[in-house]
């Protein structure tokens, strides 16, 4: 369902069991929708706004918050991951979404207090691709099917908007205003499922406005913001940092105003995280040769207002995987393709 309004704020199968996530089909013909003003009416102009008193609990009855990884992704909350063009962002999405199913720890380096379903929508790669770099990252960590179920139900659920894409927000008749467009729709969804962490590749392709337009990202931003709290789920937004000055860690690490949007979308998320490339200081450092340093990628805390930023990077190092296919036993060729592990350099 979509509304009609400006939107300016608010708070496989198992043959191929490794290999297939769910994908989650969305039917709904754009061309039918009805407009809907339930969600996104902003308020009319005389509407009574009340303070609402309150007082402290000594008891402790505060709801905890339900941090799902590490101090970096929590349900309710909208979190960010920016990085340049070929740093492993969405290698990197592929890994996290597959470390909360799983709940394992040792894929990325956070905590995973509790297993949790993940869908994660990729606008940009096709579902064979998005087939191959999950086999990738599976036989890199040795997880099998029944690791991707929770409770013996499929949890990773994987679409490409190659097949339907998604679009939170399409313009406005006078095409002045984003509005909420599979906004509605994508929650239900999410509820349904009982989606715990939703993770979004690229963010800029999720709209059609321009992603150097603080107004328009900062929009859609806040509307992503809304689907975490309405559905109870953490939402991750990969997004493409810009400039030259990005394309070491030195320009990139901890630096989110790179991020093309300037500092919009980081305003509306609670936690930001960087991905950079190794500098040469960094590989002398840690006695990586200056021919090997591009294989190294540092993941940074750059901005939480829940939790005390980290001051220690994580450190990934690339692999390329041999996935078989499926004229590998015809040929005898595999397909080489990218992989993350954990690099533990000591400090």
């Amino acid at each position: 369902m979509s509304s009609r309004r400006g939107y300016t704020g608010g708070n496989g199968n198992d043959g191929q069991d490794m290999v297939a996530a769910i994908v989650v089909e969305l039917t709904t013909n754009r061309g039918e929708r009805k407009m809907s003003e339930t969600h996104t009416t902003p308020p009319m102009a005389d509407s009574i706004i009340c303070p609402s008193p309150r007082f402290v609990q000594l008891e402790g009855n505060v709801k905890p918050r339900q941090w799902v990884a590490g101090k970096r992704l929590l349900k309710e909350g909208l979190s960010a991951i920016i990085a340049p063009s070929g740093l492993s962002k969405s290698t990197f999405a592929m890994h996290l979404a597959m470390a909360i199913v799983t709940g394992r720890s040792d894929i990325v380096g956070m905590d995973i207090p509790t297993r949790e379903k993940v869908w994660l929508f990729s606008n940009e790669d096709d579902r064979q691709e998005l087939d191959r770099r999950l086999k990738a990252a599976c036989m890199q960590h040795s997880i099998d099917a029944p690791d991707l179920r929770i409770d013996g139900r499929k949890s990773l659920f994987i679409n490409s908007g190659v097949d339907r894409p998604l679009q939170i927000a399409i313009w406005s008749e006078d095409r002045k205003l984003l509005e909420p467009f599979d906004m509605d729709e994508i929650t239900a969804q999410v509820k349904t499922n009982g989606i715990g962490v939703l993770i979004v590749d690229p963010f800029s392709e999720m709209y059609p406005g321009n992603d150097v337009n603080r107004v328009d990202v900062g929009a859609v931003a806040r509307m992503f913001r809304t689907i975490a709290r309405k559905a109870n789920c953490a939402v991750l937004l990969v997004h493409r940092t810009c400039g030259p000055e990005c394309s070491s860690a030195e320009g990139c690490t901890d630096d989110e105003d790179n991020s093309c949007g300037t500092t919009a979308l980081m305003n509306a998320a609670n936690t930001v995280m960087t991905l950079g490339s190794m500098s040469s200081a960094d590989a002398k450092l840690h006695g990586v040769s200056q021919r090997d340093r591009y294989l190294y990628i540092r993941l940074d805390d750059s901005k939480s207002n829940v939790a005390r930023l980290s001051i220690q990077p994580t450190w990934f190092r690339r692999v390329s995987v041999q996935v078989e296919t499926s004229v590998t036993a015809r040929t005898g060729k595999f397909e080489s393709v990218g992989a993350l592990e954990l690099a533990n350099f000591k400090t």
